[in-house]
């Protein structure tokens, strides 16, 4: 009776061996076809921006125990498919691309800064103060000359409506940087958004054994966006739910402010003021008759807590946008970059010491009627001292020649007065103004020298080496860039060799689990459909 038994439970062994061998087999087929579905969505996508290669991954299937302590394979599973991604080669590229997008930004405005003056295309500031002086000489060697002094005044004129039209621009420029800051928070509000929306998809997919890795893409490329525009940092972690799975979750920071807290984001607000800071600034300066950009209206931007954003720390194409927009140039005002405002203060105080000093020398003389000389530049409109937007030649002298003070006496030809105009030409001109450090007023220069070098300096040593370093750094910061995201497509992109190489690889895996399962198809027919059957 034993020997029964034991033929009987080795007959059961062998049918079960013989058909585990076919279910091994069938794994080896689903698992090749899974993986060449693979390799062929890789080789669908290779053009596709933001795709990140795929890959089967599996792994031998847990062995079942038969007689006597020993285990039989069966056949392969599939674990999961992956991205083939590298984090740090993105943290990386992502660093470079916020300075690419600041110096981008920053080498925009910087050229629009130079245009605005004119140069170093010649027919700047420069040239309209030299062309003054000139007129001046001119009235020096022909005092008498209706001509001569006509040209004078037509040429100071033409100084002081271009110095007018540098500060209406610099307005513009002002507000257009402000209506760029304002497209770039709607922008990173519908990117975080975005993001926010596809952390809970991705959440649902993986949490329901899904594959979430098309979605994976959709949300590196928006960071990718989104680290052009500020400097990003993501904050990756991983919970347990309820039924144990490992969740992850992403958070995304600005200026140490989370702006997406995974599924939820956290719009930056943005509220108008009435006038730009820097004129708000200008009681800090202890100059409270300043009219520096007091008509400009800009946008404020808070975070979430309500903390106003720091323009020095948020880096990115916003980043240099506002501090192009609000910065002064004044480390001890906490503004370090010398943005449009430092233009503006600069002309402005250029301005106004260059038409006091003539004033002051104009008013010494004596005019052609034999009275004191009047003020040779005066204020257009209700401001209540002499800046770059209202300058004017006093319409008094516009009006008549006769009231220009070209001598000391009422003689024409007596020339003292405009010999010491026309030497201010050679004569130091100081631009200064008063800065609040810690409670106490200093001084800050902002150039001297005498009035054409204070305006080369300003144009060639302070934005030309401004416009040079962002230029300079622009190229540098699309080199490293470059470099940076081509080492991740390295890792990341698909390459076409490697995928038919696969492809050809899982095809003969796929064709041999095919004969595999048909020659256990026949070992199973023979074991059921000939055995026992005598004399057939």
């Amino acid at each position: 009776m034993s020997y029964f038994i034991y033929e009987f439970k080795r007959g059961v062994i062998m049918a079960r061996s013989t058909f585990s061998g076919l279910n091994a087999a069938t794994s080896g087929l689903f698992a090749a076809q899974r993986v060449l579905d693979t390799i062929g969505h890789n080789i669908a996508n290779q053009n596709t921006p933001g795709y990140t290669r795929q890959r089967a991954n599996q792994s031998a299937a847990s062995a079942t125990s038969i007689e006597n302590g020993n285990y039989l394979g069966m056949g392969v599973k599939m674990s999961s498919i992956s991205q083939i991604r590298d984090e740090l080669l993105d943290i990386k590229y992502r660093n470079e691309n916020t300075k690419k997008g600041y110096w981008s930004q920053s080498n925009v405005s910087f050229s629009q800064i130079e245009n605005i003056f004119g140069e170093p295309k010649g027919n700047g500031i420069t040239k309209a103060l030299n062309e003054f002086f000139t007129s001046i000489d001119s009235v020096l060697k022909n005092p008498d000359d209706p001509t001569a002094k006509q040209t004078f005044i037509e040429t100071g004129l033409t100084f002081t409506r271009f110095v007018n039209n540098v500060i209406g621009k610099f307005e513009t420029l002002i507000s257009d940087a402000d209506h760029d800051v304002n497209s770039l928070v709607t922008d990173i509000n519908s990117k975080t958004k975005q993001i926010a929306e596809l952390n809970k998809s991705i959440l649902e997919a993986e949490t329901q054994g899904g594959s979430a890795n098309d979605l994976r893409d959709k949300r590196n490329m928006l960071i990718d966006e989104l680290s052009e525009m500020a400097d990003i940092r993501v904050n990756k972690s991983i919970t347990t739910n309820n039924s144990g799975q490992k969740i992850e979750k992403y958070q995304i920071e600005i200026g140490d402010h989370v702006v997406v807290d995974h599924d939820k984001s956290m719009d930056i607000k943005r509220v108008e003021r009435q006038d730009h800071p820097l004129y708000a600034a200008s009681q800090k300066y202890n100059n409270p008759a300043s009219d520096d950009l007091k008509n400009v209206k800009v946008t404020n931007l808070y975070f979430a807590d309500g903390q106003q954003l720091n323009m020095n720390k948020i880096g990115g194409k916003l980043g240099a946008t506002l501090q192009q927009r609000d910065s002064y140039g004044d480390p001890a005002m906490g503004n370090d970059v010398r943005g449009i405002p430092y233009y503006v203060r600069a002309v402005n105080e250029f301005v106004k010491s260059f038409a006091t000093k003539a004033n002051d020398i104009h008013q010494k003389g004596t005019d052609k009627n034999g009275d004191k000389g009047l003020p040779l530049f005066t204020i257009s409109g209700n401001s209540s001292q002499i800046d770059a937007r209202n300058v004017t030649i006093n319409p008094d002298i516009v009006n008549s020649v006769s009231k220009l003070a070209i001598g000391i006496s009422g003689n024409q030809s007596d020339n003292k007065n405009f010999q010491e105009l026309y030497s201010m030409r050679n004569k130091e001109l100081k631009l200064e103004i008063n800065q609040n450090v810690q409670g106490q007023f200093k001084t800050l220069d902002l150039g001297k020298g005498n009035p054409e070098d204070v305006i080369k300096s300003l144009i060639t040593s302070v934005l030309g080496v401004d416009a040079k370093e962002a230029k300079d750094n622009y190229k540098n910061q699309v080199t490293l860039s470059l470099e940076a995201d081509m080492s991740r497509m390295e890792v990341s992109s698909v390459s076409e060799n490697e995928e038919l190489t696969n492809m050809v690889k899982f095809q003969h895996a796929y064709n041999a689990s095919a004969r595999m399962i048909t020659t256990v198809d026949e070992m199973i027919d023979v074991l059921i459909n000939r055995m026992g059957r005598v004399g057939l």
